[in-house]
């Protein structure tokens, strides 16, 4: 019988595989590249603020923590179809799942 570890892992895989919608690399600033990574991408992210819900130029990035560990501002991640995109912030961690802010890398 799985071990409930391993079963939250096939979970999170099955989700990954599912509702991914890129595929990417990771370069972290210092450290060797994360090829064929899984990317939920969403084209202007949107933030609630004080002022309600707003729409930015942010590019959102959703992936495994797992795979790619500690993610800093400035890293870059490279899609499938050769689009850059630098983070920007972390918008949520849940020590699972990220969701990244980027922007277009100049």
């Amino acid at each position: 019988m799985a071990s409930f570890a391993e079963a939250l892992a096939d979970l999170d895989l099955a989700i990954e595989h599912s509702l991914s919608d890129q595929l990417g690399s990771f370069q972290p600033r210092q450290g060797a590249v994360v090829p064929s990574l899984r990317l939920q991408v969403d084209v202007n992210l949107q933030f609630e603020g004080a002022d309600g819900v707003f729409q930015t130029q942010a590019v959102g990035i959703t992936l495994r923590k797992a795979s790619v560990g500690t993610v800093r501002r400035g890293d870059l991640f490279t899609l499938a179809n050769g689009q850059q995109l630098q983070v920007d912030q972390s918008v949520s961690d849940d020590g699972y799942w990220l969701t990244l802010a980027c922007m277009e890398a100049p």
